[in-house]
């Protein structure tokens, strides 16, 4: 089972000030052992290693997330407060993307490549 964390985030500035990446809100799921577990397995099969300080998900986060929207302003300071974290849910497919250009105006070519049952 997939659950989020209580409060959402945004991941658009880092303390400095500076742009980090152009995902505007997410919801952070838990590190469950299902999912870590899950995540090791997809790795290997992609043929992505684990990096030498064991970090299993992308920067700019480092945390297995749900993007709930992309933008490049700034989002309004009490946006996280609004909007619940999504409803748990129990995943049945995996599904790999590909997502490059890797900017704002590249996610409308983005493309799944493929999709497998993981029940």
């Amino acid at each position: 089972e997939c659950k989020f964390k209580e409060t959402l985030r945004s991941i658009k500035m880092d303390d400095t000030g500076t742009l980090l990446w152009n995902q505007a809100l997410v919801a952070v799921a838990h590190r469950t052992a299902s999912l870590i577990q899950l995540t090791r397995a997809a790795r290997e099969v992609l043929g992505k290693t684990i990096t030498n300080d064991g970090t299993l998900y992308a920067p700019p986060l480092v945390e297995p997330h749900l993007s709930l929207f992309y933008g490049e302003g700034p989002l309004p300071a009490d946006v996280t407060d609004c909007w619940p974290p999504p409803p748990s849910f129990i995943a049945t497919d995996l599904a790999l993307w590909l997502t490059t250009p890797s900017s704002l105006d590249g996610v409308v070519q983005w493309r799944e490549l493929c999709r497998v049952s993981i029940v």
